[in-house]
């Protein structure tokens, strides 16, 4: 009697209906469903096998569980969860006891896949050395301590995510449209779509759970989401609720995806919705114009001169006057080399009306040019 032997692919009752797979492809879906049933069983009862095979003379525990394959990677991976469980808690990012409930497997995955700048990137954001003003002051002391585009203080990193400055606010409108295009693509439940849609738009002015209709099947997953906060979620640290709420979905439905690939592609589009608020945010602080003055400079320009143009001529000797006698708007509508000598020109009369050396205002006078920091971010 010979036998043949031939390869028999499993887990497809994930990908296709049951109709469609061969009765050998059926048996072995029901051998898994049955084998997880014993392992369940056997788990509950304690009535397990040793882990000691024939033979072993050295076994490597790591918390209890066996060491196999490849001993660096492992005692690598125990050692790096141990270290990120006690600085997210630490930082206040993620308490200890929630550590387990986020998606720490796509996260590795959508980073491993990533360019290895974006992928330094996400590591600057989460540490919070991602080149911003809070920072930047301590390399350059001319640095204000603030956002270039809202001009909130302090510029840490969290307010990436927060900034509520009218165009930032835009770019970030358009990306979380981008998602709900994705999402809709992947035939995602439209209630969890309109509930994630609702919740990035409220920017953390509401709760997710908040925003659940009474008894929805999210309830949890919004309680998860919660409890991590904004932060965590748009910089792609989202509960393994959702794992187990896309593959519930996808088997109520019985759609042919797969849970672990719809979750990494929430992750990365979630990193891009804050990437691209950062990228936006070092145009404006390192992008420069013809003029050579990026567009922050440009606004500080523009509120100076707007500043000056109230002085009161009688503050003024007689011979400088005439420098308030200009068209205000051809002031305004003037190239930024001009209106810098106009400013110059003003602080000096307001100087030599005072007579007292030193007076010049050096608010714009030394925050122009300011230099671009060492940090290279915007090389995403």
């Amino acid at each position: 009697m010979k036998c043949h032997f031939y390869h028999v692919h499993g887990h497809l009752d994930q990908f296709l209906a049951l109709d469609q797979l061969t009765p050998a492809e059926r048996l072995n879906c029901a051998c898994d469903k049955l084998a997880g049933l014993a392992l369940d069983d056997s788990l509950s009862s304690g009535d397990v096998i040793s882990r000691l095979l024939p033979g072993e003379d050295l076994v490597v525990l790591l918390d209890g569980s066996k060491a196999t394959g490849d001993l660096e990677r492992t005692i690598t991976r125990s050692w790096g969860d141990k270290q990120a469980r006690w600085h997210y808690h630490k930082h206040n990012i993620i308490p200890a006891h929630l550590f387990d409930s986020v998606y720490w497997d796509g996260v590795e995955k959508v980073l491993g896949g990533c360019s290895e700048m974006f992928s330094v990137w996400a590591s600057k954001q989460v540490s919070g050395f991602n080149g911003n003003n809070h920072l930047q002051r301590y390399i350059d002391g001319r640095t204000v301590d603030e956002c270039p585009n809202c001009g909130c203080r302090p510029e840490r990193s969290t307010h990436m995510i927060y900034c509520r400055d009218p165009a930032r606010s835009e770019v970030y409108s358009s990306s979380v449209d981008k998602l709900v295009t994705w999402l809709a693509g992947q035939n995602t439940d439209p209630e969890l779509t309109a509930l994630l849609s609702a919740y990035l738009r409220g920017r953390g002015d509401h709760s997710m759970l908040s925003l659940c209709r009474p008894y929805s099947r999210y309830c949890q997953l919004a309680d998860m989401v919660d409890n991590l906060g904004l932060r965590n979620l748009l910089e792609g640290r989202i509960p393994r609720l959702f794992y187990d709420c896309r593959l519930a979905d996808i088997q109520r439905r019985g759609l042919r995806k797969h849970a672990g690939h719809w979750c990494n592609g929430l992750i990365l589009r979630l990193l891009q919705i804050t990437h691209r608020q950062w990228t936006f945010r070092c145009g404006t602080v390192h992008l420069r114009g013809p003029d050579g003055l990026t567009s922050s400079q440009r606004d500080r320009l523009a509120q100076r001169c707007e500043d000056l143009l109230w002085t009161d001529p009688s503050t003024l000797l007689e011979d400088d006057r005439y420098l308030l006698a200009l068209d205000f708007e051809d002031i305004g509508a003037a190239p930024s080399d001009t209106r810098q000598a106009w400013i110059s020109e003003m602080e000096a009369a307001r100087c030599a009306a005072t007579y007292v050396p030193g007076s010049l205002d050096e608010d714009m006078t030394d925050d122009l040019p300011v230099p671009i920091d060492s940090e290279g971010s915007i090389r995403f």
